[in-house]
């Protein structure tokens, strides 16, 4: 059997190797076209595509919308995009994807995944228009290096579950991302936000940190709460980082473990309807290399974090105050009074400390 007439027999049987579906995204035959309404598009529809391993390099140029369509997507390693361009969209759609779908570099006008059941998914050297994420259960979402418009996570599928969602902002390549309706076991935010909007609504989340973060745009959390209410993983962190005029809608701090504070500006952020409780720490939580020795020890508070405590309730209550929250920026100042007299030591009566803490007794 000739190589033409093999091709043929597997695509019959609707079975495509990585040889196979190339030729096809180059000079794509008939039977793969689509004509609706006077448009063409390619539709790969109901198709194994199984090989060792898949990639599509830059020697593919596609120039019609691109749709696979209920597809399963076979590979010992991983889904690799390495310089492939379309021009018009790229769809997945009821596809289900063995490992993971990396895009590495290349050009690409708008990216859907859209009902697909993959296990993690990498944005890294490309270049998109618009990109948006509907999945099943997926480990890992990791944006790094990716220029795009706009990100969208949850556009179609509302209460699905990822696992780890990363996302390193740059400044002249990150777009606006809206995060909406989606459960996560942990969150990480990093980097600069120029100009843009992230935004995330909605959602439960176990473990979120913003690290060495600075806010240049608009940066908003609505209605965020733990995935576990009850499990030992709940931490929102704020660490290193700049949030400038985020603003915080209906966040639920107190049901997190801890809402750990360090060394970061967040007198100008607006906090509406929040719920609080005392549970702000200065001490490294998941994802730092100190954080599991602090569980052995009980993380206990020690003289420095006491004085990192208090410069937090101390940057909470002006931004109460700036925001004309009277009843929560007292709340606050009592909080930051109470960790200033922790800070101060009993003395002879001459010494200044002594008074002080005898006043806030």
């Amino acid at each position: 059997m000739t190589q033409s007439e093999n091709s043929t027999s597997n695509s019959e049987n609707k079975v495509l190797s990585e040889k196979e579906l190339r030729a096809i995204l180059r000079n794509p035959p008939n039977e793969f076209i689509k004509e609706e309404y006077g448009q063409r598009s390619i539709l790969i529809d109901g198709y194994t595509i199984e090989d060792e391993r898949l990639i599509l390099d830059d020697s593919i140029t596609v120039n019609l919308p691109l749709t696979f369509h209920g597809c399963t997507i076979k590979s010992d390693k991983l889904f690799f995009i390495s310089g492939l361009t379309c021009n018009e969209s790229l769809t997945f759609e009821g596809c289900t994807i063995s490992d993971c779908i990396y895009f590495n570099s290349g050009n690409f006008k708008d990216v859907i995944i859209k009902y697909v059941h993959v296990k993690s998914i990498h944005l890294t050297g490309c270049t998109f228009g618009k990109i948006s994420i509907s999945s099943y259960d997926i480990d890992d979402v990791w944006v790094s290096g990716a220029k795009f418009d706009s990100l969208h996570i949850g556009e179609h599928l509302v209460g699905d579950n990822i696992s780890n969602l990363v996302i390193f902002a740059k400044e002249d390549e990150t777009g606006d991302i809206i995060v909406s309706e989606q459960s996560f076991d942990e969150i990480s935010l990093y980097g600069t936000n120029k100009g843009k909007r992230i935004s995330f609504a909605k959602l439960k989340c176990n473990s979120i940190s913003i690290t060495n973060f600075k806010n240049e745009g608009i940066l908003n959390f609505y209605g965020i709460e733990p995935k576990d209410p009850n499990g030992g993983t709940r931490y929102f962190q704020i660490v290193n980082s700049n949030l400038d005029k985020a603003e915080f809608y209906r966040a639920s701090f107190s049901q997190y473990k801890e809402l750990v504070i360090i060394d970061s500006f967040i007198t100008d952020a607006l906090f509406i309807g929040c719920k609080w409780s005392n549970n702000i720490r200065a001490l490294f939580g998941p994802g730092y290399g100190t954080f599991e020795d602090s569980l052995k020890s009980g993380r206990k508070t020690t003289p420095k974090e006491i004085v990192a405590i208090k410069e937090a309730y101390r940057q909470l209550k002006i931004s109460m105050s700036k925001h004309s929250d009277k009843i929560q920026e007292h709340k606050f100042y009592s909080e930051e009074l109470n960790y200033h007299n922790k800070t101060l030591t009993w003395g002879k009566p001459w010494e200044s400390q002594f008074w002080d803490k005898l006043i806030l007794i």
